[in-house]
């Protein structure tokens, strides 16, 4: 029982437990009614260009290194979709199913553009997440080593 119990806070922590929703006391009507908002046409052209600039603005540019954070909700909807096991399928058509130590897999990978939605993600248990990472060329690189130092004499 006591490992039971134990998995399952490491399920919560790591897939977000289900909150209970609050009651949102009445919010009285406002008032006098809104001013009317004026509307300003803007070319085809430039309305992509600032739609395109607030993106990012509130994104980040792509190429950073900080990924977004996946919401608990989305990681707790794959979870619960993927019953917590791996989703991995081999050459052989064979299914993982493994239960130990799932991680979110993004199916087009972030680094390639592909969104932190519960459509693109899924469960792999780390072996396969990483064999995945490799095969599209996205595994982790060994740190760039440091140049040697001169052995012996120098002089």
């Amino acid at each position: 029982r006591g490992l039971e119990m134990l998995l399952e806070a490491e399920e919560k922590r790591r897939f977000g437990a289900p909150r209970k929703v609050k009651r949102r006391a009445e919010v009285p009507p406002p008032s006098k009614p809104p001013a009317p908002a004026t509307v300003k046409v803007v070319p085809p052209k430039e309305a992509e260009t600032v739609v395109a600039d607030v993106v990012i603005a509130e994104s980040g540019p792509r190429g950073s290194c900080e990924r977004e954070h996946v919401p608990a909700g989305v990681r707790r909807e794959v979870y619960d979709r993927d019953e917590g096991c791996c989703t991995f399928v081999g050459d052989d058509g064979h299914v993982c199913g493994s239960r130990y130590a799932v991680q979110l897999h993004h199916r087009i990978a972030w680094a390639h553009g592909g969104s932190n939605t519960p459509e693109n993600l899924t469960l792999h248990c780390g072996p396969h997440n990483r064999l995945v990472a490799t095969r599209e060329g996205l595994g982790r690189r060994p740190p760039p080593r440091a140049p040697a130092e001169p052995r012996g004499r120098t002089t």
